[in-house]
């Protein structure tokens, strides 16, 4: 239950979703307005190559 350990906190994350309001991540669209990522999928190795759910289907297919 790696997910129940990332909720201890009391925080609002979804299930099966990470917290990681801690990492101050930005969607790497430079054009994108959106507030910080406050939570993911996935724990990530960084910052780069992140995007927000709005812009990630402009960019999943790029070359």
């Amino acid at each position: 239950m790696a997910y129940q350990d990332a909720n201890q906190g009391g925080g609002s994350t979804r299930p099966g979703m990470i917290d990681v309001s801690s990492m101050n991540i930005r969607c790497s669209n430079p054009q994108c307005e959106k507030p910080e990522i406050t939570e993911l999928p996935f724990m990530p190795k960084g910052t780069n190559g992140i995007y927000c759910r709005t812009c990630l289907p402009k960019f999943k297919n790029r070359n």
